[in-house]
């Protein structure tokens, strides 16, 4: 049985952040791939900019890889972690 390896990046108006995030995370995995299933939860925590949606566009292209939370206000760093 496979280890899981999940990384939690909570975000908050990140926009612009989400898709280098995630292509450098996945990047530096890449030695321990065979290992570990990797997953990157991504807790959008009440943005008011298209953060959503560029954390649903990275799933898309990165299914098996890529999980979205999206919680129903901005709750801070740590509570948004303890929320999901």
């Amino acid at each position: 049985m496979r280890k899981i390896l999940s990384i939690i990046g909570p975000m908050y108006n990140e926009e612009a952040l989400v898709r280098e995030f995630c292509e450098e995370t996945l990047l530096a995995l890449t030695p321990i791939r065979h290992s570990y299933d990797l997953e990157i939860v991504l807790v959008d925590d009440g943005s008011s900019d298209d953060t959503l949606e560029k954390m649903r566009a990275v799933q898309k292209d990165n299914p098996n890889e890529i999980t979205v939370v999206q919680l129903s206000r901005n709750f801070g760093l740590e509570l948004s972690l303890i929320h999901i």
